[in-house]
């Protein structure tokens, strides 16, 4: 309980820090989720799965109104649900990952999950 807290805490942070480049938070929160969505979906976790795509909608149609000529600005709120959404899903594949079968990254999961960020 303890490490998940901290690793929503870091998330949170983290994309709360690199918000303020154009596109910065929205790009990476694409890859990120785009990432989790193929194996969400190869689990078949249709909730969170449903989540993430609207989630890569919503930052898609951002990200083409923030990067050449900004017109909009995702914000501090902006930036905190992103960074919780994408801390709960992150926390949703390591249970679902470890109760699934086949077990998918198992055994390097943590490491997994840092490459992802």
């Amino acid at each position: 309980m303890l490490f998940s807290t901290l690793s929503i805490l870091g998330i949170l942070n983290g994309f709360n820090l690199i918000d303020g480049t154009n596109g910065l938070a929205g790009g990476i929160g694409v890859i990120v989720l785009t990432t989790y969505g193929y194996w969400l979906y190869r689990m078949d976790d249709q909730f969170f799965l449903i989540l993430r795509m609207t989630l890569i909608g919503s930052l898609l149609a951002f990200l083409r109104f923030n990067f050449r000529d900004v017109s909009i600005f995702m914000g501090d709120s902006g930036s905190l649900v992103l960074g919780y959404l994408i801390a709960i899903i992150s926390i949703r594949y390591i249970q679902i990952s470890r109760t699934s079968e086949p077990n998918y990254f198992l055994v390097s999961l943590g490491l997994f999950m840092l490459l992802i960020y």
